[in-house]
């Protein structure tokens, strides 16, 4: 019963609030209230959707809801596993700033990008280019633009900020309470689309594919590692860089690689943990390591400043509820903002010192986490993530070493 009223409590939430930048993946505790689901459960109109099977698109690929992508059962079960959308009808948008264009956005989709006068846009095909992509419900968000200014301010590179609305937010008229999984399912699509992209990128600008760096929060990692398998496959090239931001955990957890993000889609693979739970009730982020670099903040679970999720519940707060799950792109934005601030990481053994706190000490040549964690690539390996741990403080910068600095200054 205790369940029961905290979902009741959080699809209220839902209701009262609208639409939430990422909120949590507020419909999927439903699929497992009472009975394990099955198709013939669902209403007629989503069981003919969920029979389509395959279908391809000329310039996109193939899509199946066959292997890997319907296993294992016990994490996606038959009701779960959603084909995308058709990419004309949530093909994402693609805003475009840059040093001298950093208030209005060039917008463009791959579907116009021959349109685009890419040659008078400002678009340094020197300079690094970072793709910023949002996640569930997210395409109101205002941290990708929070970031996209420290970006440019910082590096004077080319952004994207990568608008995916469409597929993001799938109808709850049509959908009920399975908009979550059909989201998950559009992932497969947005990824392809953003490859496709990239390839219409490379081919129009000869930027070097080491320049271009995906960032994505939560279902919107997922998508960048989609992204970064699209390119490698049609184009045998790895792009530099992907920076998953506590990636969404429901449905990703003990997938095949293929499926979610892995460190085998790009050439350096960082990802941030920071609201990783032992089920979907207390946290949205995927506790197992993927990337050649895994950082777990506090220990990845619940954040300093953060309230535990049961406790958001009884406050009928959306802000506490997703509070842990957004920490992650805070302290990424923190970290290029404030440079100074070195969230210096301790390397760890594996997840249970990350659980203990009994990791390594760092004094010298640490590794921090966030935007300069790329600077410490040489100790990346090919098939094994590296795992760390730090502190950070509650609020903004949350760099340890600032905010004792604003004490003082207090």
């Amino acid at each position: 019963m205790a369940s029961l009223t905290l979902i009741i409590l959080l699809i209220a939430i839902i209701v009262v609030s609208g639409k939430v930048l990422d909120p949590v993946p507020h419909t999927f505790p439903f699929a497992k209230v009472g009975t394990i689901m099955a198709r013939e459960d669902l209403p007629e109109e989503l069981q003919k959707e969920l029979e389509r099977g395959e279908f391809c698109e000329e310039k996109l690929g193939c899509f199946s809801d066959t292997e890997p992508y319907n296993q294992p059962s016990s994490e996606r079960p038959s009701y779960s596993v959603y084909l995308p959308d058709k990419s004309e009808d949530i093909a994402p948008e693609f805003r475009f700033f840059c040093p001298g264009h950093n208030d209005t956005p060039q917008k463009i989709m791959t579907s116009t990008f021959d349109d685009w006068k890419v040659a008078d846009s400002g678009f340094n095909a020197s300079a690094k280019t970072v793709f910023i992509i949002h996640g569930y419900m997210g395409g109101n968000a205002e941290w990708p633009l929070k970031m996209k200014d420290a970006l440019i301010n910082r590096e004077k590179c080319n952004v994207f900020v990568v608008d995916w609305s469409d597929g993001s937010s799938p109808s709850a008229w049509r959908y009920g309470i399975f908009t979550y999984e059909k989201a998950v399912g559009n992932t497969r699509m947005i990824g392809a689309e953003v490859g496709l992209f990239i390839k219409q990128l490379m081919a129009a600008t000869k930027i070097d594919p080491k320049l271009i760096h995906l960032v994505g929060h939560s279902l919107g990692a997922h998508v960048s590692g989609y992204a970064g398998e699209w390119v490698l496959r049609n184009e045998t090239k790895l792009v530099g860089r992907i920076t998953g931001l506590d990636p969404a955990g429901p449905l990703f957890n003990d997938v095949h690689s293929l499926v979610r993000l892995g460190r085998e889609d790009a050439e350096f693979v960082d990802v941030i943990h920071t609201n990783y739970a032992p089920n979907r009730f207390e946290g949205y982020g995927l506790k197992e390591n993927v990337g050649h670099f895994d950082f777990y903040p506090n220990g990845g679970e619940d954040q300093t400043g953060c309230v535990t999720a049961s406790d958001a519940y009884l406050q009928f707060s959306v802000s506490a509820l997703t509070c842990s799950h957004s920490r992650a792109y805070e302290l990424f934005t923190a970290s290029i903002e404030e440079p100074e601030c070195k969230f210096k990481s301790a390397q760890c053994e594996n997840l249970d010192q990350v659980a203990s706190t009994t990791c390594s000490t760092c004094e010298e040549n640490c590794v921090s986490m966030g935007y300069y964690s790329v600077n410490s690539k040489d100790l990346a390996q090919k098939d094994s993530s590296i795992i760390f741990y730090l502190k950070t403080a509650g609020e903004d910068p949350y760099c340890l070493e600032k905010q004792a600095e604003v004490n003082e200054n207090q």
